[in-house]
């Protein structure tokens, strides 16, 4: 039998309004209030089952199941992030205009328990769900000072990458090191390509790392490896949980990997909760704002995400977390040749990436389309026009040209190469100095043609007794705008020695004279 007001204790039921409805108005909602959760307790209440395409913020009060995942698939308003699985729901509808849905989802991607409520009198305006089984109460606000400290210590040990104003390539490749260690690691090495592994320490003994064991991974040359979570794209929403994939992981990795150091966060993609909200990491707020966050940044030092417009990333000595990358496995060679083409001439960093367990599978790059791609970075590393670094270097690498430098010896360009001694041409930030050391001039009349673009001034100009010799000179270097150096002197045979610079608007050369200095 239904339990009375009396025996639940209820006297007046919150949101009563005593001044427009009094004492009867009380006395009846509780009465009514405290009937519903008696029959309740009693098994007297049956849940309803949802109807496909149903909005759950509509539906009336009481409890509402929904047992199929079909059906999950098409009703609107759930919890956001969740997956599609079967769940049940309490609406309560007040008489004073106040509305609170509770869902209770129990099997996979759909689990949790969520909240949502009106924050108005019309049972409208809802205020967004919010997690209650999670233990996580957001972030602890300290990560940036714990971050801080372990930035400093990743710049100590990595330094900064001075591009010489060129952008960069930098390789990425998750798991599958079974495909990767056959048919990409050999060309990788023989090219001299460094690359990094995003790894998970629970996962070595999965199908597609088969062949391959942890300390096989810790003695490869030109390899270095990112945290991807303890157990593969695993998602989880608790305290607990999270510290075990990101933290925990992270531990255990270093344990299995003692010669490479664990760094960075490879955000991996969870579905799910995505890791209690963090989601791919694609804005501050899932940093600050998250304990998945908060975890990434206090216990690693850089962290991949997903930031709008950062897969082509700026290249100025500065740390940014966040950073996305651009997946190839499923691109054409013109359109990966694109993307590092864009690299060059904007100079940026473009972190290339992809699952080695894809290759030479349906819809996916192959071996022979991987290795013209890898062709065409050695080719534009080589020519000068690009640098290929490891996604640790590009996250300090400096492509600014007024921190460049690069110095060239010419002596077998100047004069012939008839002179010898030393005859230097170099460029630093946007200043270019000639220097000649112990060169004999064999005429009156010396002349360099031409200094390649990335050397040249805007305007020809000319420079008066820049050298001093073993005789008596009035010499005159003219520099002209196209490229070519000319040196009069009244005296031939004559050796000459010291130094002139003159200021350039050109770009960073891409075509370098003679070797390097």
């Amino acid at each position: 039998m239904a339990k009375t007001p009396a025996q639940l204790g209820m006297s007046t039921p919150a949101g009563s309004d005593f001044i427009s409805q009094g004492d009867n108005a009380i006395t009846t909602n509780a009465t009514q209030t405290a009937t519903w959760i008696g029959n309740l307790l009693e098994g007297a209440v049956e849940p309803k089952a949802i109807a496909s395409n149903a909005d759950l913020l509509t539906l009336p009060t009481g409890w509402h199941y929904c047992r199929l995942t079909t059906t999950a698939a098409t009703i609107t308003n759930r919890p956001t992030g969740i997956g599609d699985g079967p769940f049940i729901v309490r609406m309560v509808r007040t008489a004073f205009g106040h509305s609170t849905i509770t869902y209770y989802g129990y099997s996979g991607s759909a689990n949790g328990i969520y909240e949502n409520h009106t924050g108005n009198s019309t049972h409208t305006n809802w205020v967004g769900w919010k997690r209650l089984d999670n233990e996580t109460v957001g972030s602890s606000g300290v990560a940036g000072v714990a971050n801080t400290l372990r930035v400093q210590e990743f710049r100590d040990a990595i330094g900064t990458v001075n591009t010489n104003g060129r952008g960069a390539i930098a390789l990425r490749f998750d798991h599958g090191l079974s495909a990767f260690n056959n048919r990409m690691r050999p060309s990788l090495e023989a090219r001299n390509i460094p690359y990094s592994l995003a790894l998970s320490a629970r996962n070595f003994n999965a199908g597609e790392n088969a062949g391959v064991t942890a300390a096989m991974v810790d003695s490869w040359v030109g390899c270095e490896v990112w945290n991807h979570g303890a157990n593969q794209h695993q998602d989880q929403s608790t305290v607990s949980g999270l510290t075990d994939q990101i933290v925990t992981g992270k531990t255990e990795l270093q344990a299995l990997l003692p010669n490479k150091e664990i760094w960075g966060y490879a955000v991996p993609g969870t579905g799910g909760t995505g890791q209690g909200g963090f989601g791919g990491g694609s804005n501050p707020e899932a940093f600050y704002s998250t304990l998945a966050g908060d975890l990434i940044l206090t216990n690693h030092a850089v962290s991949t995400g997903a930031f709008s417009g950062t897969a082509r990333r700026p290249l100025d000595g500065r740390i940014r977390q966040g950073m996305a990358h651009f997946t190839i496995e499923a691109q054409t060679v013109a359109r990966i040749k694109l993307e590092i083409d864009n690299a060059i001439t904007n100079r940026t960093g473009n972190q290339l990436m992809m699952h080695p367990s894809l290759l030479d599978t349906a819809g996916y790059l192959t071996r022979a389309q991987f290795l013209e791609v890898l062709d065409y970075i050695v080719s534009k590393r080589d020519s000068g026009e690009l640098v290929v670094l490891s996604p640790y270097q590009m996250m300090v690498a400096d492509a600014q040209t007024e921190k460049a430098f690069t110095s060239r010896n010419i002596t077998a360009l100047w004069d012939g190469g008839t002179g010898g001694g030393n005859v230097t041409l170099a460029r630093t930030g946007n200043t270019v100095t000639l220097n000649v050391y112990g060169t004999t001039s064999s005429t009156e009349y010396i002349k360099y043609n031409a200094a390649p673009l990335g050397f040249r001034p805007p305007s020809n100009s000319m420079h008066f007794n820049p050298f001093y010799g073993t005789a008596s000179t009035s010499a005159r270097l003219l520099v002209y705008s196209n490229g070519r150096i000319d040196l009069l002197s009244n005296t031939a045979g004559v050796t000459l020695y010291g130094t002139v610079s003159w200021p350039t608007n050109d770009p960073w050369p891409t075509a370098l004279p003679g070797t390097a200095a």
